[in-house]
């Protein structure tokens, strides 16, 4: 895990990548790209950073870490059945770590 990779450099990059709004990412919205979107800042956040997930789940205005669990469980089954997907999360993780 980088000392240098934040949830607000996580936020940025795949809002930019995916066109969604930083703020759209924090809100309650339950538009499909704008979840899927969110998840996967979640995934990115789980993996690329060292906060836990009551972290990320305050960081995201969630109830509880449970939201991110299940977010991390539903990104996960999508990069095992979608192969188009699994890329796009590992070109998102690549240009994530390797903006220094």
């Amino acid at each position: 895990k980088r000392e240098n990779i934040n949830l607000e450099n996580i936020v940025e990059i795949v809002s930019k990548e995916l066109n969604v709004k930083p703020s759209e990412m924090k809100s309650k919205s339950r538009s499909k790209n704008i979840v899927e979107a969110r998840r996967i800042v979640i995934y990115l956040a789980k993996n690329l950073t060292p906060n836990s997930m009551p972290q990320i789940a305050q960081f995201f205005n969630m109830k509880d870490h449970s939201a991110v669990s299940h977010s991390i469980k539903k990104i996960n089954e999508l990069i095992e059945t979608n192969e188009y997907f699994k890329v796009r999360v590992e070109e998102l993780k690549n240009k994530i770590l390797t903006k220094e």
